[in-house]
């Protein structure tokens, strides 16, 4: 949970978040996914459908544009 993870990554859906300071909520995390691979497994086709659709490389420079004001 930090940067601009936040913004790709939707807790429960196609990843979790975890606080970067606190090593027992990230082991907690990694735990979770590894005693549910079925878990681990929605989340990253979720996580690569969001990837495909959302941050293509023509929607990147789009937005990079918009952001510099060309």
């Amino acid at each position: 949970n930090s940067g601009g993870i936040p913004e790709a990554v939707r807790e429960g859906e196609n990843g979790l978040l975890a606080d970067p300071t606190d090593p027992t909520d990230i082991a907690a995390k990694v735990a979770r996914l590894l005693d549910d691979p079925a878990l681990a497994s929605r989340m990253g086709d979720a996580g690569r459908r969001l990837a495909t659709e959302h941050f293509t490389f023509a929607r990147m420079v789009g937005t990079l544009v918009e952001a510099v004001g060309a």
